[in-house]
């Protein structure tokens, strides 16, 4: 296994080298979720959504972003999809795996139809690419543009209708929230010059964390997931099974709440992810051999399959989490009760902020230091005050995640993480702004921020 993070290894080349750079659904809904939940209320969703169910069992649709320094653990996980494929036998029939895939090669973007290789897991691709208006043969595209993501899931549903559809995103990540002078993905893997002359630094100034790089491009927002998401929707006549991330750091509450009517099921890491990422061979493979999971099935499969993978080798208990999480009760119930908890919270200000700063002190963090485990919060201070809002919060944060899995170096990691300054950070206000995080909507939560980060 190598020892890329997929998000800090330009982190440390930085270090090494001075001066140098290394790399579903509420009626009344507004905006891009909205307009997919109405649209599919039409005779041409009820149509697309039969045609759906005379397809295969399951679309699995990856966006492999590898234009950047994942581009050999791109290549293998392409390899491993075909070993997968090839364990599962003809039940690999029952399924079909498309790869938008972008490589670090001038000219290799291309859409791969997966195949099985019948000599099993080795470095040879037997898949071929298949016409398709995204990626030409020859061309480059920039697979961290937004409208390209968004032009794929919408092709791809539409030539491959499923009866159940998986959708991931394959690259770096960063999170929820981006921290007051951070600079983004793009950012740390070229230098600071380059990113302001090709107006990185202020295409990315609304505050919003970052995935989906490409070096030689952009990089996505939390936005750009709804345009792909809605044009899934509308095709297949319903929100997608599975929306994925096969990035660090991408399992936020605020991450499955700006997929609500979109996505059933977000699975993703609360940790920086090792370079190699999640097991395909096992994934793959497990999926095809079982096309009958739904949406929570298959999501517990992956968790399972990524965290047995780690269990053994150079990578073993290092940064090792993910998670399957209901978007629905996300959206649904555990937002309702973190509402009525933020208040609570807010109305016992100054009063209750030393409790607050001790189990916030001991919760369990990640890489991103102004978000922390939701749960583990919620089990020390409901521990520490009998809060029945904590209690309820937990409840309904327990129902929401599906399964989680980590490694003995996170041995409180109990899903997904939440924006969650200290009383000595600064609140971000994109916090507050819902057209660049959707999750600003609630407000319960924000305004107890605002109100326990200025005490």
């Amino acid at each position: 296994m190598n020892q890329v993070l997929k998000k800090a290894s330009a982190l440390a080349a930085l270090a090494s080298a001075v001066g140098t750079m290394a790399a579903c659904g509420p009626v009344g809904l507004t905006g891009p979720q909205g307009a997919a939940l109405n649209a599919l209320n039409n005779r041409t969703q009820v149509n697309a959504l039969s045609r759906a169910r005379n397809g295969k069992k399951w679309l699995v649709a990856i966006h492999m972003a590898a234009d950047n320094n994942l581009y050999t653990a791109g290549l293998k996980d392409l390899n491993e999809i075909e070993a997968g494929l090839n364990d599962a036998g003809a039940a690999a029939n029952d399924i079909e795996v498309i790869v938008l895939f972008d490589g670090a090669k001038q000219g290799d973007s291309a859409v791969y139809r997966m195949q099985a290789d019948p000599a099993g897991l080795n470095s040879t691709l037997v898949s071929k690419p298949i016409d398709n208006p995204i990626a030409k043969a020859g061309s480059e595209i920039d697979s961290g543009d937004g409208k390209v993501f968004a032009a794929f899931t919408d092709w791809v549903t539409k030539t491959f209708p499923a009866q159940k559809n998986s959708i991931s995103i394959w690259n770096h990540g960063g999170g929820a929230v981006r921290r007051g002078g951070e600079a983004s993905t793009f950012e740390m893997f070229v230098p600071t010059q380059i990113g302001a002359m090709n107006g990185i630094q202020s295409r990315f100034a609304d505050g919003s964390r970052n995935f989906g790089s490409d070096d030689n491009g952009g990089e996505m927002k939390m936005a750009d997931l709804n345009p792909a998401l809605a044009a899934a929707a509308r095709n297949i006549g319903g929100p997608v099974d599975i929306m994925g991330f096969d990035t660090c750091l991408m399992s936020y509450l605020e991450t499955a709440y700006q997929v609500k009517g979109l996505a059933k099921v977000l699975v993703a890491s609360e940790e920086l992810e090792p370079g190699d990422g999640w097991e395909y061979r096992s994934y793959v493979g497990g999926l095809a051999q079982n096309s009958g999971w739904d949406a929570a099935q298959l999501g517990k499969h992956m968790v399972d399959s990524y965290i047995k993978s780690y269990a053994t080798g150079v990578q073993r208990g290092n940064d090792i989490t993910l998670a399957a999480t209901d978007v629905n009760v996300v959206t649904g119930e555990l937002t309702a009760a973190i509402n009525a908890f933020g208040a609570e919270l807010t109305a016992g200000l100054p009063a209750n902020k030393a409790a607050i700063d001790a189990a916030r002190s001991k919760t369990q963090m990640f890489y991103n230091r102004d978000a922390a485990d939701f749960g583990h919060f919620l089990q020390l201070y409901a521990g520490a005050t009998r809060s029945r809002g904590a209690a309820d919060v937990m409840n309904a944060y327990k129902k929401a995640v599906i399964a989680n899995g980590f490694d003995r170096m996170n041995p409180n990691a109990t899903g997904a993480v939440i924006y969650f300054p200290t009383s000595t950070m600064s609140y971000k206000q994109v916090y507050d702004n819902p057209s660049v995080l959707l999750f600003a909507e609630t407000k319960g939560w924000g305004n107890f921020l605002k109100a326990y980060t200025r005490k």
